[in-house]
C-alpha cells in the first residue's frame, strides 16, 4: 500500500512539475520552425536572422539564440555541413589582434529532434573569443537551416537548460511550397555558416572585449616599467648628489 501511495505521489508531482514548466515556457514561431523558450526570453528578426535573448540585463549580453535560413544551394549537403564542423573554425568577428582557430569540444553528430535529422557540434572561440558555440544545422527539401546557441564560458551552465528547452522542442514547420512564397530568407549562394555572428557584432547584441590597437597597447604595457627604470635613476642621481655635498 506504501509503494502504491508513493507511486501516486511521484505521478503527481512530475505532471504538477511539467505543468509548472509548461505554463512558464512561451512558443516561438516563424515561417519555417518553432521551438519553446523560457518566458523571459525574446526573440527579434534582424535582416534575415532571429536572435533570441534573455530578457535579464546582463545574462541578456552573455548568452543568445540566432537562427536563420536559406535557399539550398548546389554544395549545400549535410556532408558538406559534417565536414565544415569537424575542423577548427577562425571567427569572423575579428576582436583583439589576429584571430584564434576555435577548439572543439566535440565533432559533428547526427540527432533526432522531433523526426528532423540535425547535424550537432561544439566549439569554443569559433563565433567569439571566450564564447562557446553549438551549432544544428540541417536540410528540409531545398531549405537549410541553422541554429546556433552561444554562450560565455563563465556562464555556459546557467544557459544550459534554457538551451536545451529550445533544442528539445524544435520543429519545423515550413510546408512543401515554402520556398515559393515570399519568406525574407536567404539565397542559395553562400552556405549558410558565418552570417549570424556578423549580425550579432554589428548589433551590439554581446559583451565583447574592445578592439586594441597592436603598438599603442605595446606602449601602454611598456609604461610602467620606464616610469620605474626613471624613478630609480632620479633616486640614484639625488643619493649621488648628496653623497657628494658630504665629501665636501
Amino acid at each position: 500500500m506504501q509503494k502504491y501511495f508513493q507511486s501516486i505521489y511521484i505521478f503527481v508531482f512530475g505532471i504538477t512539475l511539467f505543468s509548472a514548466i509548461s505554463a512558464q515556457a512561451k512558443i516561438f514561431r516563424n515561417a519555417y520552425i518553432t521551438f519553446e523558450l523560457p518566458s523571459y526570453w525574446n526573440c527579434n528578426l534582424d535582416q534575415t536572422e532571429w536572435i533570441c535573448k534573455s530578457a535579464d540585463s546582463i545574462l541578456g549580453k552573455r548568452g543568445v539564440i540566432a537562427l536563420t535560413a536559406k535557399e539550398a544551394g548546389p554544395t549545400d549537403s549535410l556532408a558538406f555541413y559534417e565536414q565544415y564542423l569537424n575542423k577548427s573554425l577562425t571567427s569572423t568577428a575579428v576582436i583583439q589582434g589576429d584571430s584564434v582557430p576555435s577548439k572543439i569540444i566535440y565533432k559533428s553528430k547526427s540527432t533526432k529532434i522531433q523526426d528532423q535529422t540535425w547535424l550537432d557540434a561544439l566549439h569554443i572561440g569559433s563565433e567569439f573569443p571566450g564564447y562557446y558555440t553549438r551549432y544544428l544545422v540541417t536540410l528540409h527539401g531545398q531549405l537549410s537551416i541553422l541554429i546556433t546557441f552561444t554562450a560565455h564560458k563563465e556562464n555556459y551552465a546557467k544557459f544550459n537548460q534554457d538551451f536545451f528547452q529550445a533544442i528539445s522542442s524544435l520543429r519545423i514547420v515550413a510546408s512543401n511550397d515554402f520556398l515559393n512564397k515570399p519568406s525574407g530568407i536567404g539565397g542559395a549562394t553562400s552556405n549558410i555558416f558565418g552570417s549570424v555572428s556578423n549580425g550579432l557584432v554589428n548589433g551590439g547584441q554581446l559583451d565583447l572585449p574592445e578592439p586594441t590597437n597592436p603598438s599603442k597597447s605595446g606602449k601602454i604595457k611598456n609604461l610602467p616599467l620606464w616610469v620605474g627604470l626613471f624613478l630609480i635613476a632620479a633616486f640614484s642621481f639625488l643619493f649621488f648628489l648628496k653623497r657628494r655635498k658630504r665629501k665636501y
